[in-house]
C-alpha cells in the first residue's frame, strides 16, 4: 500500500500499520520536504512538482513500479498528491495501481469549497488555532513555540498546495475509487466527497465515518475493518 500523509504530516503518520492496523501488508509512505529527515529540504510549490518527485523515485530509489495488486492511499492533502500520482503513472503509460482510496478531501470539481477555507495567508497564531481546532496536533507541541515556529513554515506550505491546486481535465481512471469521509469534518462536505464517483470509470464506493477532518483516529476501528476488506477479500470470504 502506497501512503500520502496529509498537511502539515509526515511519513510516520502511517507508522505501525503493517503491524497494527494491517498486518502483513507493507506500507510504502511518501515523504514530502519539509519535515522529519526531509526537515531542511525546501518544501514543494505545486503539488505537481511534488507528484513527479514521487513517480520519479519510485523507479530510481524504490527500484520498482506499482502494479494492480497494489492500493494507493491518500489522506487530505495526500489525496490529491495520490490522485495526481495515479495520473502522472497513466501519462507516463505504467501499469496502475489496483485501486485509489481518497480520504478527508473533496473530489477536485470541488476544491473551490475547501480552498476558501484556508489559511496559509493568516498570522501564525492564527494558523495554530486553526489547528487546535482540527485535533489533529496534541495540544503539549502547539503550546511550544519552538517547534511550532520549526513546523510552521512547511505547514503554511502545505497548505499553499492545497490552495493552488488546480487539476487538469483529463479522463476519468479506469480503476476503481473509494472514498471516505467524516461525518462531522468541517472542511469536506460530504457531497464533496461523493463528487469523487466523477473521477473513475471502474467501481465507486463511498463511506462516511464518525469523526472531524481526522476521522482516521476517531474512528480507527472502524477505518481499518473497511480497509482490510478492500486489501483482503478473500481473507474476509474464506473466514466468512
Amino acid at each position: 500500500m502506497y501512503c500520502f500523509h496529509p498537511a502539515g504530516g509526515a511519513a510516520s503518520f502511517y507508522r505501525g500499520w503493517s503491524k497494527t492496523g494491517l498486518p502483513g501488508i507493507a506500507i510504502r509512505a511518501a515523504q514530502l520536504p519539509g519535515r522529519e529527515a526531509r526537515l531542511y529540504e525546501k518544501p514543494h510549490q505545486s503539488i505537481q512538482a511534488a507528484v513527479e518527485e514521487i513517480v520519479d523515485a519510485m523507479e530510481e530509489q524504490l527500484g520498482e513500479r506499482p502494479n494492480s495488486g497494489d492500493t494507493f492511499f491518500g489522506y487530505s492533502l495526500g489525496t490529491l498528491v495520490a490522485f495526481e500520482t495515479v495520473r502522472e503513472m497513466r501519462r507516463r503509460g505504467w501499469e496502475l495501481p489496483g485501486r485509489l482510496i481518497v480520504a478527508a478531501m473533496a473530489a477536485p470539481q470541488e476544491m473551490r469549497a475547501v480552498q476558501q477555507g484556508m489559511s496559509s495567508r493568516r498570522s501564525d497564531d492564527e494558523i495554530i488555532d486553526e489547528i487546535r481546532r482540527s485535533k489533529s496536533v496534541p495540544e503539549v507541541l502547539l503550546n511550544d513555540r519552538t517547534v511550532m515556529q520549526a513546523v510552521l513554515p512547511t505547514i503554511r506550505s502545505d497548505f499553499e498546495l492545497v490552495e493552488n491546486y488546480r487539476a487538469e481535465v483529463e479522463a476519468p481512471l479506469p480503476i476503481p475509487i473509494i472514498a471516505y469521509g467524516g461525518l462531522s469534518d468541517p472542511y469536506v462536505q460530504p457531497c464533496h466527497v461523493a463528487s469523487w464517483a466523477a473521477e473513475t470509470t471502474a467501481s465507486f464506493r463511498l463511506r462516511f465515518f464518525a469523526g472531524d477532518h481526522y476521522f482516521l483516529k476517531q474512528s480507527s476501528t472502524e477505518l481499518f475493518e473497511d480497509l482490510s476488506d478492500v486489501v483482503y477479500p478473500k481473507r474476509r470470504m474464506m473466514a466468512a
